[in-house]
């Protein structure tokens, strides 16, 4: 696993920005897939002038529902995240993600302009605050905490930051 971050640091160094990126936050982070779309979602915020942070202190495996499933919930409360800093003031997304016997947590916080918008109102099919997109985001979360009855979700907005918690249970 050591050899492929090496490798993709290295991929980096010559095709990506120049700006420095620490990769050393994802060598706790064992599943390939899920790793790949942190990197890319990371790339793709830095290059948006997003600030960014991953905590990731103790070694995460495998995930209890299955990866790809994992990786579109990620991808969409990332996805969420950078479009939503990107129109602050401050800029910033924090990632922390902790394993033990029993869970597994993926905690994202970012900033945002603020809105009048309800969290009830955000969850909900076809509502959007973006121009041109479909309002699935958020109700597809939903769809998959439905779904699987060991992953639980929470959403909280203070001070112009926006935290969602996804928790796997094992």
């Amino acid at each position: 696993m050591v050899e492929q971050i090496e490798e993709l640091e290295h991929y980096s160094d010559k095709y990506l920005s120049k700006d420095k990126f620490d990769y050393e936050a994802f060598y706790n982070i064992h599943d390939s897939f899920i790793k790949s779309i942190l990197i890319a979602k990371f790339h793709r915020a830095r290059e948006l002038n997003i600030q960014c942070h991953l905590e990731c202190a103790t070694p995460v495996d495998g995930v209890p529902i299955p990866t790809f499933d994992c990786v579109r919930i990620l991808g969409i409360l990332l996805d969420n995240a950078m479009e939503a800093a990107v129109e602050s003031t401050d800029k910033i997304i924090d990632l922390m993600i902790y394993q033990d016997d029993s869970q597994i947590e993926f905690l994202i916080k970012n900033t945002y302009k603020n809105s009048d918008i309800s969290m009830d109102k955000l969850q909900n099919r076809g509502l959007t605050t973006k121009e041109g997109h479909s309002g699935l985001g958020l109700n597809t979360i939903h769809e998959y905490n439905q779904k699987y009855p060991n992953i639980f979700v929470q959403y909280q907005r203070k001070n112009l930051l926006f935290s969602t918690q996804v928790i796997l249970i094992k």
